[in-house]
């Protein structure tokens, strides 16, 4: 059981929602009435809350540039596409799921430096992609 201190009170979470909630809207409108409250940008907030997650971002971005420049100049720039093509399906493991599953483009990613790069050791680091 947890216990939550509410106006005073003290409440448990065994009570229904419907029990608390009077207090939890007492809560939010006396932090909606601070004066820091007035200094969010919510044009910024709403600008934050259209940009795809980090992964996708990413991702999307690393295999788009494989198709839009496909001819490689140099051993170093191989290594560097390989690289980021590894980042991209590493970041689908580990990073945010706010926008769900990350499958389709960390299976793009992964089938794209395997076909293109399998010789390499970013492609021998990377056995898996990520749902």
């Amino acid at each position: 059981m947890k216990i939550i201190p509410i106006d005073n009170k003290i409440f448990s979470s065994d009570m229904s929602e419907d029990e608390i909630k009077p207090y939890l809207e007492q809560q939010k409108q006396l932090l909606n009435q601070h004066p820091y409250f007035a200094l969010i940008d919510q044009q910024e907030i709403a600008a934050l809350e259209r940009v795809p997650s980090g992964p996708q971002y990413l991702s999307t971005a690393v295999i788009g540039r494989e198709f839009a420049q496909p001819f490689i100049r140099s051993p170093e720039e191989r290594n560097e596409r390989a690289a980021d093509l590894y980042r991209a399906v590493r970041t689908t493991r580990y990073g945010c799921r706010r926008d769900g599953s990350h499958a389709a483009y960390s299976r793009r990613a992964f089938l794209v430096l395997h076909r293109r790069y399998g010789d390499t050791p970013w492609a021998r680091s990377t056995p898996y992609w990520f749902k």
